[in-house]
């Protein structure tokens, strides 16, 4: 697996999650939702170097 698919997969991987994530602002603050992208993008990113 090249290194140009593992960005594409981390990009999808981070669009879904920030799809959720979106949804769910309704119900979560904004301070909790930015701090769960900044995970979730971090998680994204050691995903995409270590697959």
């Amino acid at each position: 697996m090249n290194i140009f698919m593992r960005f594409i997969l981390a990009a999808i991987l981070l669009v879904s999650g920030s799809m959720i994530l979106l949804n769910m602002t309704n119900i979560i603050d904004y301070g909790k939702t930015t701090y769960f992208i900044l995970v979730l993008t971090c998680c994204t990113i050691f995903l995409a170097v270590f697959f």
